[in-house]
Parts: structure tokens; C-alpha cells; sequence
């Protein structure tokens, strides 16, 4: 009698099991997909307004920010350097 309820409950196990966790894999990466297109979707909105949408504007603002890092970055130097 004991091995035979042992087979039961492993049987019981496994089915649970073989039914729950690709659901439950199913259940988070879907909500990972979810989870990344609202955050790009924010991003975007952030994006737009800072820079008003225009991709003109935004393309210059990323070209001048190295330059005015570098710019700042000489200019603590010089103080630095007295």
C-alpha cells in the first residue's frame, strides 16, 4: 500500500507540475513584455519633452553636450592649475 500511494502523489506532482510551471513562465514573460513597453514608452515621453519632439534639436543638443563636458572639463583644469 505505501509505494502505491507514493506513485500517486508522484504522479500528482508531476502533473502539477507539467501544468503550472510553463503557465507561470507564460504569466512573467508577458508581463516582462509589458513591462518594457512602458518603460519605452516613458522614455520616449521624456524624450519628447525635453527636446519638444524634434529631431533636429535633439541631434544638436547630443552632438554640443560632449563638447560642453569637454569645454567645462578644461576650464576646472585651469583653475586647478593656478
Amino acid at each position: 500500500m505505501g509505494s502505491h500511494s507514493f506513485g500517486l502523489t508522484h504522479g500528482a506532482v508531476l502533473a502539477a507540475t507539467t501544468l503550472m510551471v510553463p503557465g507561470l513562465l507564460g504569466v512573467s514573460g508577458g508581463q516582462e513584455d509589458r513591462l518594457l513597453r512602458a518603460l519605452r514608452e516613458r522614455a520616449a515621453a521624456a524624450e519628447a519633452a525635453v527636446y519638444g519632439g524634434d529631431a533636429a534639436v535633439r541631434a544638436a543638443a547630443t552632438g554640443r553636450e560632449p563638447a560642453r563636458r569637454a569645454a567645462r572639463l578644461n576650464m576646472l583644469r585651469a583653475i586647478n592649475a593656478q
